[in-house]
């Protein structure tokens, strides 16, 4: 997808309600690697951490001016997700910026997602 910015990312918990991590890394088809990233997102749930790691990304790229954006995560968790009470508003400003994006979510495959494993590993152990 020409003129796109890919964002490919995991999630890494440790436990069922313990530390999560969140990393990915943004890559362009012209220019390649833009950058990584890695947010410990401290004791959360899983759809918690899952939400607050697709908001990241759309903020992170919203601020950069990356206006035609393609997430790979797992798209059935967030296109189906509602989001907690606890994170209601920043949802819905992710939202709101995503309207005036081109935008995609694709599936990633946990284990052909060696870099953005390693991020979401070194945010949960933060």
């Amino acid at each position: 997808m020409i003129d796109w910015f890919k964002c490919n990312t995991a999630l890494d918990a440790k436990g069922l309600r313990g530390r999560v991590g969140y990393g990915g890394i943004f890559c362009h088809h012209e220019v390649g690697f833009l950058g990584g990233f890695a947010v410990r997102l401290g004791i959360q749930n899983f759809l918690h951490a899952k939400i607050m790691g697709v908001i990241y990304v759309v903020e992170l790229a919203y601020e950069k001016g990356w206006r035609k954006l393609w997430i790979e995560c797992d798209p059935k968790l967030v296109q189906e997700a509602m989001a907690p009470w606890s994170i209601r508003n920043i949802w819905k400003n992710a939202i709101y910026l995503s309207k005036s994006m081109s935008f995609f979510i694709g599936h990633n495959i946990h284990e052909g997602n060696t870099c953005a494993n390693t991020l979401a590993s070194h945010g949960s152990n933060t």
